[in-house]
């Protein structure tokens, strides 16, 4: 059996939860139960040996990915329900031996049945000749479980967060997430595990020509990296550590130099096509970014308040400390859309649409300044519009007031008021055939209208706070 004493002086969290759940009957029964599974393969099959391998795998699916995500979110909301997670946060345990106990150990028994599966796929992968193939692939499913685990987690920590500590969390919305997310991966895996990949097409990268198994493998070890240093953060951020958004800024940068190498060399596109084609999607994936931790992080007036007091007194380093991850990814993002627009007014239109539409068969001729500079208004709309809401009295439904706003802004009014007249739909998205005035016109005036309403309603919170 596991030495206790010693798991205990090494990490108490992970000895905390390997104790929680592993029990002798729990041990015996979990390859008991996979071995009958195996026997009815064997017994009912013609060729036990590739369903076994697609049963493996399936296995390892559900008791290490699906289970396992199940186990990670309820690890750190059981403790919340249950009033014990602040008193986890007073312990001594250190980030780092939590981040561990937490995102392995209280999965330990879904690892067990996981990796048991994955024995048996190996195996077969030996039996059939594959075992080359086979060992890359297992590492990708081991990467795979591990990220979906730290980013249940991570979304676990931010629904803390925004909570009062009153009412109970329930963890079936991370669970609809977490599936959502999986049923994106799966068919990234699948390429490589069912013989989907053709071992022949190389992927270049920055011109180098790479196995897509590798490419597979390196992209899944790098954003599994940067998950497990963001839930690293995020449980300094829970011990009441304060950092700077550093390793944002650095995930970032590094996210697009890992990105932009796989436009460099393919595609026949030449190095100003190249440069369009990588800024502007990375500056729509900053776009979503934003809206998406707008959406899922905190905004407690409280915090905007000292990040005012903050940059008045020139305190930087308590700025930094205070700031959301989504204010700081809003002017990187506008950074990106700016130096694309420099690289437009520069290429020249012409010359990078039909270096794009005879290349890629994308027609870029509705990209333009003026389009970019309506985005650039309508995302300032949009979160500022989420910030009324949030400093609102009924903030606690400001999200779901936001997903009322995005469907009636973006769907209904267009549809209502537009009736496909393209100088209408520009006053709620960027139209790219409407006339070039109210392209700009209608965003810049509505991002001005919002931004007043926002500092009349910050005026008033000032006031009640005198006042009070």
């Amino acid at each position: 059996m596991i030495n206790m004493n010693k798991l205990l002086k090494w990490n108490a969290e992970f000895a905390k939860n390997v104790w929680l759940e592993i029990t002798m009957q729990r041990l015996v029964a979990m390859p008991a139960i996979i071995f009958l599974i195996v026997m009815l393969i064997f017994v009912n099959s013609d060729n036990p040996y590739a369903t076994l391998k697609y049963a493996s795998v399936a296995g390892f699916v559900f008791l290490g990915i699906l289970w396992g995500i199940k186990s990670a979110s309820n690890s750190i909301l059981d403790e919340y329900n249950e009033k014990t997670w602040d008193w986890q946060k007073m312990s001594i345990i250190g980030s780092w031996k939590l981040v561990i106990g937490k995102l392995f150990g209280s999965t330990i028994y879904n690892w067990y049945g996981a990796l048991i599966c994955l024995f048996l796929y190996l195996f077969t992968c030996l039996q059939d000749g594959t075992l080359g193939q086979g060992l890359p692939n297992a590492l990708l499913l081991i990467l795979s479980m591990v990220s979906l685990h730290g980013i249940i987690i991570l979304m676990a920590l931010q629904l803390i967060r925004k909570a009062d500590g009153r009412a109970k969390i329930k963890s079936n919305r991370i669970f609809i997430v977490a599936f959502l997310l999986f049923s994106t991966m799966s068919n990234f895996l699948s390429f490589g595990i069912f013989g989907k990949m053709s071992m022949t097409n190389f992927i270049k990268w920055y011109g180098i020509a790479f196995d897509p198994i590798l490419v597979s493998l390196i992209t899944s070890i790098f954003y599994c990296t940067w998950i497990i240093a963001g839930l690293y953060r995020s449980m300094r951020a829970e011990l009441q550590y304060s950092d700077k958004p550093t390793w944002w800024i650095l995930f970032i940068i590094s996210n697009f130099l890992f990105l932009f190498g796989f436009f460099i060399g393919n595609y026949g596109l030449s190095i100003k096509a190249v440069l369009m084609m990588s800024f502007a999607l990375y500056f729509v994936q900053l776009i979503f970014l934003t809206y998406f931790l707008a959406l899922t992080e905190p905004k407690d007036i409280v915090n905007f308040r000292t990040l005012q007091n903050s940059w008045v007194q020139k305190k930087w380093n308590t700025f930094l400390q205070n700031c959301p991850l989504w204010l700081i990814t809003l002017p990187i993002s506008f950074f990106f859309g700016f130096v694309l627009m420099i690289l437009f007014t520069v290429f020249g239109k012409q010359e990078i649409a039909s270096d794009f539409k005879s290349s890629m068969d994308f027609d870029a001729t509705g990209m333009s300044v003026a389009f970019l500079i309506a985005m650039f208004g309508f995302i300032i709309r949009d979160l500022g519009v989420l910030l009324i809401l949030s400093f609102s009295p009924k903030a606690k439904r400001a999200n779901t007031a936001m997903f009322f706003y995005f469907l009636v802004i973006y769907m209904i009014l267009p549809w209502l008021i537009g009736g496909g007249n393209d100088n209408f739909t520009a006053a709620f998205f960027p139209s790219p055939k409407s006339s070039m005035i109210l392209m700009v016109a209608f965003p810049i005036a509505e991002a001005a209208v919002v931004l007043w309403f926002l500092l009349k309603r910050w005026k008033e919170i000032k006031r009640e706070v005198m006042v009070a």
